[in-house]
């Protein structure tokens, strides 16, 4: 069964046009979400607000993808991410599951974690951080009945999923070791003020000096890789730093091994080239991109070049996506990770 996929400019066209009654939305930031609009249709959606979204080879600030959910699927809405114990049961014959949720929740990483330990191993799993940088104390996971904080949505499928992941950062400075952080905080990096070591790479490299004021202008340009033993290094977006303090898009553990990355256009496009081609393995005829906010900052213009080369190398008949804080991705058997900077796409087969 096929995946239908269409693009409303407004929550009120997509009742007017309604031939459906449950649906994923991926909603754009400034699009007016009323969902008081509900009360009298039969419709059931479930959505998250993202900075921007994907339909096509196009970015709207404003509209929803909508996404109809049918017999092959079933869909979870978690209001409360923090307590949530899954069941293995839930995901028996699910051959993928995409997930939506908050992206600069603290309970973040470790849902997905344990939603990798419910899953079948060879489950493949997709996702996307909703949100905002620039209103965190709001709510971005919705239903029918409102807005909910460290919320998640999961998307079960019977059909495989292909996964292409890139990210096409490259080394400048490292590595160096974590020996304090608590969360997404990194304290101290080789036992010195995590801040002032950050500082002194990225004004060496930069030219400038670093302040609250220019921080997330300039730091878009210089993440963290976290070393890995195997595969590609996990991104991490540095966004603000309190103090000594760094604080991160993600959580990040005490002894891990960083390297401080930087990154070039010509980089960044080739690695979407080559996650495109993981991704179609199999000619999937559905294409879903996530690619994050900050990826596309860094990128300005140029990131109209990655989004039409992607979409001109499927030929698929939906693409959709969005733009999101924070990726989520795992291949078959290999382990989960939320990712920053990072270009996600599946190919749905069908």
């Amino acid at each position: 069964m096929r995946i239908i996929a269409n693009y409303f400019e407004t929550l009120e066209a997509l009742i007017k046009e309604n031939n459906h009654n449950e649906y994923l939305l991926f909603v754009a930031s400034k699009t007016n979400v009323d969902l008081s609009l509900l009360k009298n249709s039969d419709i059931k959606i479930y959505g998250g607000i993202f900075p921007q979204i994907i339909f096509k080879d196009k970015v709207y600030d404003y509209g929803m993808i909508a996404i109809e959910i049918n017999n092959n699927m079933k869909i979870d809405f978690i209001k409360d991410i923090s307590k949530t114990s899954l069941d293995k049961n839930n995901f028996k014959d699910i051959k993928s599951v995409i997930t939506i949720l908050e992206g600069l929740s603290t309970y973040t990483e470790p849902f997905i974690q344990e939603l990798f330990d419910n899953v079948d191993i060879h489950t493949n799993i997709l996702g996307a951080g909703a949100g905002s940088f620039e209103e965190k104390t709001n709510a971005f996971i919705f239903d029918n009945s409102g807005l909910y904080k460290d919320a998640a949505i999961l998307l079960s499928l019977k059909n495989s999923i292909d996964l292409g992941v890139k990210h096409g950062w490259e080394y400048l400075d490292g590595p160096y070791v974590v020996t304090s952080a608590e969360g997404n905080i990194v304290k101290t990096i080789d036992h010195r003020s995590a801040f002032e070591v950050y500082k002194e790479i990225v004004e060496k490299d930069y030219g400038i000096s670093l302040t609250k004021e220019n921080f997330l202008e300039v730091s878009k340009n210089y993440p963290f890789g976290i070393v890995k033993y195997k595969g590609e290094e996990v991104v991490r977006d540095p966004i603000a730093f309190d103090g000594d303090n760094l604080i991160l898009v993600g959580k990040i553990s005490n002894n891990s091994v960083l390297n401080v990355l930087k990154g070039r256009n010509e980089s960044l496009l080739e690695a979407s080239r080559e996650a495109i081609s993981d991704a179609l393995k199999n000619s999937c005829d559905f294409i879903l991109v996530f690619d994050c906010i900050t990826r596309k900052s860094f990128l300005e213009d140029k990131f109209d070049d990655e989004l039409g080369t992607i979409f001109e190398e499927t030929n698929a008949s939906t693409f959709i996506g969005a733009i999101s804080i924070g990726e989520i991705a795992n291949e078959g058997n290999k382990y989960i990770n939320f990712l920053n900077k990072t270009c996600v796409i599946g190919g749905i087969c069908f």
